[in-house]
């Protein structure tokens, strides 16, 4: 799922700009950020949804099918958490996870 929101992102990015990872231990959250174009509003609430493109005129030749981010959600809610994208400008793609360390209210060691 990682994988594939980096190959977005990098995809998605202007010539010498960077990607970039951020991790949160608060949830715990991973982003995925870029200097690109970003999501359009009228395009996040269906991001995640098989086929999806944001640009319709893109083929799977000139890229990709439309399956990466439903795919990607789907993992993560396998996993117990949720992927999400927010709107531009930049591209932002955010999923949390279970902490694999808290056991019912636990506190994680630090």
């Amino acid at each position: 799922m990682l994988r594939n929101l980096l190959d977005n992102a990098v995809r998605h990015a202007p010539a010498g700009t960077e990607v970039t990872v951020r991790v949160d231990r608060e949830g715990p959250r991973v982003q995925v950020l870029d200097d690109g174009p970003g999501f359009a509003p009228d395009f996040v609430d269906r991001a995640l949804q098989p086929w999806a493109r944001a640009d319709e005129s893109r083929t799977r030749g000139t890229g990709g099918s439309g399956l990466g981010l439903a795919i990607a959600a789907g993992l993560v809610d396998a996993h117990g958490g949720r992927l999400w994208v927010e709107p531009g400008p930049g591209g932002r793609a955010c999923f949390t996870l279970p902490d694999p360390y808290d056991r019912g209210g636990t506190p994680v060691p630090t």
